[in-house]
């Protein structure tokens, strides 16, 4: 079984540069990974692709 991707992670923290201090912004991504599931395996491990 498959699912859809996760979508992108926004992160917002203080950043210093040159002196000088503000806000920044990363942004990674328009989807991370896809969660997939092996049926026939009785644990059912959730794998990241």
């Amino acid at each position: 079984m498959r699912g859809e991707s996760v979508g992108a992670v926004n992160t917002e923290f203080e950043c210093t540069k040159d002196g000088q201090t503000g806000g920044c912004e990363l942004i990674i991504g328009g989807g991370i990974s896809v969660p997939s599931v092996d049926m026939a395996d009785p644990d059912l491990p959730v794998i990241w692709s």
